[in-house]
């Protein structure tokens, strides 16, 4: 089950629905998968050592064994990094991605792995004279 459901969130993030049985294919005769990443969101993917390493390349690893390929994770400035799949450059990313209705529409839905809120909130002492 733990398979299935990793195969199903990474298959996710292959490039757009129409080329996705295309970049299936390819990467199968090829034996590699090339992932772009941008490596600056510790615990998910981060560089140590010179590696790319975290959560997300743990992901990766599990996506690869099953599909019995080998992982080329490329850490790469987050301007590129959707232009760049679009142009075909790499198979999928594999980053903090926010979605939006014009990455929707050019590609899979990501997979949401985490979600996150910000909070701003005063607090006001009690005693205290200032605001």
């Amino acid at each position: 089950m733990k398979r299935i459901l990793i195969t199903l969130a990474m298959s996710a993030l292959v490039v757009g629905t129409a080329h996705a049985e295309d970049t299936l294919a390819r990467i199968r005769s090829t034996g590699k998968i090339t992932v772009a990443t941008e490596a600056a969101f510790k615990p998910f993917e981060y560089v140590e050592d010179g590696k790319i390493i975290g959560f997300g390349s743990e992901l990766l690893a599990e996506f690869a064994k099953d599909l019995g390929v080998k992982v080329e994770q490329l850490d790469l400035p987050f301007q590129g990094i959707l232009s760049g799949l679009a142009a075909k450059q790499y198979d999928m990313v594999a980053t903090s991605v926010t979605p939006n209705a014009e990455r929707v529409r050019h590609m899979r839905s990501p997979v949401r792995l985490r979600q996150s809120t910000t909070m701003l909130s005063s607090w006001r002492i009690m005693g205290s004279s200032s605001n």
